[in-house]
C-alpha cells in the first residue's frame, strides 16, 4: 500500500482518494469488480488486520486515524470522510 505516492484528486493528507479506492479495489475485488462508495467495506471481505495495515501506513502520511472510527463508518465514503476530518485537524493544530 503506497497512499501518499499518487497524482490524483482529491487528496488529504497525503492520502489520495482515488488511490485508496484503487488500494481497496486490488485488495478486496480480485476479480476486477469495483467497490461501490456506499456499500459495507466488511461486505467486500475486508478484516481487522487490514485495517490496521491501512491505519499504519496513514500515520506514516501524517494522517491519524482511529480503528474505531473506520470500524463505525466502514464504506469508502464514510473513510474518505474520516481521513478529511483527520487531515483538517492536523492543519489545524500545525
Amino acid at each position: 500500500m503506497s497512499f501518499a505516492q499518487g497524482n490524483s484528486m482529491p487528496r488529504a493528507g497525503g492520502i489520495c482518494h482515488a488511490q485508496l479506492k484503487g488500494e481497496l479495489e486490488q485488495l478486496l475485488c480480485p476479480t476486477g469488480e469495483h467497490i461501490d462508495e456506499d456499500e459495507n467495506l466488511f461486505d467486500y471481505g475486508l478484516d481487522s488486520l487490514q485495517i490496521m495495515k491501512f491505519l499504519q501506513q496513514w500515520r506514516g502520511a501524517g494522517v491519524s486515524v482511529k480503528f474505531e472510527q473506520l470500524v463505525l463508518q466502514p464504506t469508502l465514503h464514510g473513510w474518505r470522510k474520516v481521513i478529511d476530518e483527520a487531515s483538517r485537524h492536523c492543519e489545524t493544530v500545525a
